[in-house]
């Protein structure tokens, strides 16, 4: 895909991730000084009461107007419970907090590539991404979810980690 596309966003290994929540979405506008990490980890906490192991199999590669994606599938509803109880939570605090403005997250994608400027091989890039439409990536065990403060492409050079939070 660089080869076909090079002047596009490809993310590193080290910036792959899979967005549990945007509690706060990137905004210009927003700083961390703003808020009390840790009342946004106790909140956290709070949400993990029944947390169980998250499984995520990945399978195939979708795209949007922005990007391309590997999808992922969970296992089971663990993920979408603790979705939803974050929603629940944050929505009866007072905390600050911007959960589902941009759109309601339900998916468990990886991001993997940002177009960023206009397709210079789009026959040649729909051809590879077609290869990998039903390739199996191969299943995840989630054991570790991090609160972080990230630009909009979670480089791990701008991301800072303000919780760690381990799986049972």
């Amino acid at each position: 895909m660089k080869e076909a596309e090079p002047e596009q966003y490809f993310y590193p290994d080290s910036d792959i991730h899979i967005t549990v929540m945007s509690i706060i979405s990137c905004s210009e506008e927003f700083q961390l000084n703003q808020i009390s990490p840790n009342d946004y980890i106790q909140l956290i906490c709070k949400s993990m009461v029944d947390a169980d192991k998250i499984k995520i199999h990945f399978k195939g590669i979708t795209a949007s107007p922005s990007a391309l994606m590997i999808q992922g599938f969970p296992t089971d509803e663990t993920l979408n419970n603790f979705r939803n109880k974050l929603r629940d939570n944050f929505k009866n605090s007072d905390l600050r907090q911007s959960i589902d403005s941009r759109y309601s997250i339900s998916t468990a994608h990886s991001t993997i590539m940002r177009f960023q400027e206009p397709l210079q091989n789009p026959k040649k890039l729909i051809e590879i991404a077609d290869q990998f439409r039903d390739y199996d990536f191969g299943e995840l065990d989630v054991k570790n979810l991090e609160l972080v403060y990230n630009d909009w492409y979670q480089r791990e050079s701008t991301t800072r980690v303000l919780g760690n939070f381990g799986l049972r």
